[in-house]
This record gives C-alpha cells, structure tokens and sequence, in this order.
C-alpha cells in the first residue's frame, strides 16, 4: 500500500503519482511545477523513498533504504541544490539544516544558481550505472535557479539520459524553465492548500493560522518564512516608506533579500485589496484586522482606479523580482506604491 504521508492535500496528484510507481517503467525526467511552499519538493522526497522501500506500506520509515534516505546516504537519490550550498551540503545534513522535512536548507536563498560546472559533473557521474538497486534519482532544488546557458547544458544530458535515471524538476515558476525541457518532461502540476490541508501543518503556537493562510495564498513554505522574518517587522517598514515618505534604502539597510521583497509585495497586495474592501464597505474578508484605524484615515487618499492601478503593477514588480531584475531597481520603486 503507498501513502504519501508527509505531503498534504494534493490528493489528485498523489493518485497519479501512485499509478506511475505501479507502472513498469518509470519517465526519465520529471516536472513538479506549482506556487511556491506548497509541498513539491516534500511529495518527490516521498516519490523516491516509496520507490526503493521494502515494507508492505510505502514508505514504511523503517527498512534500510528508508533510513538511508531520510539520512541522505543512499547513492540512489541525489539533491542538486545551488552551488554554494552544494559546497557544504555534508555539513548541512549534519547541523540539521537539510533534513527531509526542509531539503532546501537554511541557507537556501533564490539569490543563488545551479551552475553550469555542476552539470557537467552529473554528466559524467550518470555514465556509471546504479550499484545497489536499479535507479537513480537527481532532484533538482529548483530547476529554474539555473541560466540559460546551464540549461542548455542539461538538455543535452535530457535528450538521451541512460536508462537507470530519473530527474526530478522542481519549480514555483516554470516559466523560466526553457520550453525544450519542459517538453521533455512528465508533468505534474501542483496547486494552493484548502484551509483544511493548510491548518493540519503544525505551526509554532501562537500565531493566528487564518491569518497566516490568507497572506501566504495557502502557501506552508511562505507562512514558515513570514515567522521566521518577522512579519510584523516588515509591515512597519512598508509603511515607513508608503506612508511617511522614507527613503527606502534606508529603511531596508541593504539586508532586505529577493525572497524577502516578495513577501513585502504579498503583504502591500494584501493591504491594497483591504483599501477596496474598506471602500466598499465591506469588512469581511480584510486580512490586516488590526489596521482598521489606518484604512479608515487612509481610504479617502486614493480612488478606486488608483488603487486598483497600484494592485496590478505591485504584480508586475513580484514578478520581475521572480525574474531576477536588479534588486537596487525594485527597491527604489517601492516609493511609487505610496498611500498618500
């Protein structure tokens, strides 16, 4: 029997996952692709470790190839993360830092690559077959951390992989995946958490998991990253800038990441989506309950075309922060998002 334990929700995706480890072949790569935080890498994980385990329910935590994954040490399965963490991946299973519960680190960071020499290194260990088992799977954290030239690279390796291999892409924003991978791939498609799978995820106590779910669009991985940056902190920065008029360079220190400044999209979207309702009359559905009395000063600044102007482009910025635009850029543009 397969379970796929650790991943929540995403029941029509297990279901398919299921039928391909009961087929006699499996693909040679595979696309995760769906938002960010959603449990992509945690579901191939368990893609893997249901493949090679020995127990009667899958996985069973127990065998041997169990406890080898869950330790990273079994030759079957191999984590292609950004270079700079690839360089101390030992001592990050090791701290605890990589673990199966976050296989990214902590010190994963969209502001790092896969680079084009750790390609050609996986080209030339995939010419040596498995020595224990039949496969290999190489899991991509994530396939679209790597340049252009570096997925040029890959594709080669895509177009005729040995017959023992498996990759596993994984991507919040397959778009910047090239369109001659992603045609080669199996896809498997993710989407946002109910409210149901998102509140089973067990959260430090104390926060309010509504609020939590509504800010990060279902997002587990975005909700864990607002806890540990602090999300309050952030929101009095955005309104140092939007409303009093500070320089935003001052205001973020250069310690702000590209991680980071998404979030503060997310939560300026959420503020203006509050405005509307505010205007509307409306206050069922307002995310930020606790600034009530700002919109209330605040509603009369801006008309509704206007604050629905600023929605839109707040999106085109997160997604040009998605694509990698010059941080200093974004920064200096936040300015024009102003309340006043």
């Amino acid at each position: 029997m397969i379970k796929f334990k650790r991943t929540l929700g995403h029941l029509n995706v297990k279901e398919y996952l299921k039928r391909l480890l009961n087929s006699e072949t499996l693909p040679s790569s595979i696309l995760f692709a769906g938002p960010e935080g959603v449990g992509k890498a945690t579901c191939a994980f368990e893609f893997v470790k249901i493949y090679f385990c020995e127990g009667d329910e899958k996985p069973c935590e127990k065998c041997t190839y169990c406890l080898r994954m869950n330790h990273f040490n079994f030759p079957g399965f191999r984590l292609v993360l950004p270079a700079d963490i690839e360089k101390k991946i030992v001592e990050e299973i090791n701290s605890g830092s990589i673990s199966p519960e976050n296989l990214r680190g902590e010190s994963f960071s969209r502001n790092s690559s896969i680079k084009i020499e750790q390609i050609r290194n996986l080209k030339e260990e995939i010419i040596y077959p498995p020595h224990e088992r039949d496969r290999i799977f190489y899991l991509f954290l994530d396939a679209d951390l790597m340049g252009r030239e570096t997925q040029n690279a890959f594709l080669k390796t895509l177009e005729e992989p040995p017959p023992y291999i498996t990759f596993i892409l994984i991507s919040s924003h397959p778009e910047l995946v090239l369109p001659t991978i992603r045609s080669r791939t199996h896809k498997v498609i993710f989407s946002s958490l109910s409210f149901e799978d998102f509140s089973k995820y067990s959260f430090p106590k104390g926060y309010n998991i509504e609020y939590l779910y509504n800010l990060s669009a279902g997002s587990i991985g975005k909700a864990k990253s607002m806890i540990s940056w602090n999300i309050e902190e952030l929101k009095k920065k955005i309104l140092q800038i939007l409303v009093r008029g500070k320089n935003p360079y001052n205001i973020l220190r250069g310690e702000i990441t590209r991680d980071q400044l998404v979030l503060m999209c997310g939560i300026i979207q959420f503020m203006l989506k509050d405005l509307l309702y505010i205007k509307s009359g409306v206050q069922e559905g307002i995310v930020f309950q606790e600034m009530l009395p700002f919109y209330a000063r605040y509603k009369d600044k801006l008309s509704r075309q206007e604050i629905e102007k600023r929605f839109y482009q707040i999106l085109e910025l997160e997604d040009a922060i998605k694509r990698r635009v010059n941080l200093s850029l974004i920064v200096l543009s936040l300015p024009k998002f102003a309340f006043v």
